[in-house]
């Protein structure tokens, strides 16, 4: 049986804000997005809007070294 950790790490915002933009900002693709006023997966709508980019699942002991994949593409 192996003892092996995992973790996931990603850039994320959440607040009062259109989604569309920041997507057109960065011009990058995020993993997730929706709005205010989206329907959840259970009929509820959400309350604020949330967009996300570079989860990495790829383990490394060095949180730190698996951190900077994550947001390698939003410094260029």
């Amino acid at each position: 049986m192996s003892n092996r950790n995992s973790c996931y790490t990603y850039f994320r915002i959440v607040g009062d804000f259109n989604p569309n933009e920041v997507t057109d900002l960065l011009n990058l693709t995020p993993g997730k997005m929706w709005s205010i006023g989206d329907l959840r997966s259970d009929g509820s709508k959400y309350d604020f809007a949330s967009w996300e980019y570079g989860k990495c699942s790829e383990y490394n002991v060095e949180v730190e070294m698996q951190m900077r994949k994550t947001i390698e593409q939003l410094s260029k």
